[in-house]
């Protein structure tokens, strides 16, 4: 079951939660781009790629929205709870789940990874815990 991952290796958790504030920032610029029709609105893209507002608060929104969606997977990445950070962006759509697609496939590979181990430690105890053999 590990094989497929074992040339590549995997992105740890910890990897993965630094990774994000990135693809965050490219998701949450390219929401606040508008059309450069005319020199203001090409001016007004910079600044706004200069500054980026969102909030801190720790509640999560119920809204479907892209910024709510971001900030409720922002809000899972703070917990360091990455199933639920999936979770979220998997809700994205459009140009943002594509932004999010290699961080996502990441996520979702570190993830299976847990799962096997886990399970393959799991199976390892009981046959242990069966053979009555505690070495």
């Amino acid at each position: 079951k590990l094989k497929p991952v074992a040339n590549d290796g995997i992105k740890s958790e910890r990897q993965l939660f630094q990774d994000f504030n990135e693809y965050e920032q490219k998701a949450i610029y390219d929401l606040t781009q508008v059309a450069e029709t005319t020199w203001y609105k090409a001016a007004l893209n910079k600044i706004r790629g200069l500054v980026v507002i969102r909030r801190i608060d720790a509640a999560p929104t119920i809204a479907d929205d892209t910024k709510s969606i971001i900030a409720n997977a922002v809000k899972a990445v703070e917990d360091r709870n990455l199933s639920l950070a999936l979770e979220n962006v998997r809700k994205l759509k459009g140009k943002s789940a594509d932004i999010f697609e290699p961080w996502s496939n990441s996520a979702e590979v570190n993830l299976s990874v847990q799962d096997i181990l886990s399970e393959a430690l799991t199976m390892a105890l009981g046959q242990i815990y069966a053979t009555g053999d505690e070495k």
